[in-house]
């Protein structure tokens, strides 16, 4: 039986992506190193800090988040750039 998606096509793998992210209940988002730019987010992050994952792909942690809230959690970031796994609440 073939796959029900090529996973090997960029856009087929990029649509799956989103499909699955959107529908976990969960807050997903990737954010670069370089900066904290905010590189993906699903709709449940977006819904909760801006309103659409438009609203929230290119923009800073810190302007999504705000000063601080990012104050809180700027020392699990610290470890997380350092590759460490971290795990907060």
């Amino acid at each position: 039986m073939a796959p029900a998606f090529d996973t090997r096509n960029p856009v087929v793998s990029s649509a799956l992506l989103r499909l699955l992210a959107d529908n976990v209940p969960a807050l997903i988002s990737y954010y670069s190193v370089d900066g904290l730019i905010c590189e993906f987010a699903n709709e449940a992050y977006a819904r909760t800090y801006c309103g659409d994952t438009t609203s929230v792909i290119g923009r800073t942690l810190v302007e999504i988040i705000g000063e601080p809230a990012f104050q809180a959690i700027e020392p699990y970031i610290a470890q997380v750039m350092q590759g460490q796994s971290v795990s907060y609440e």
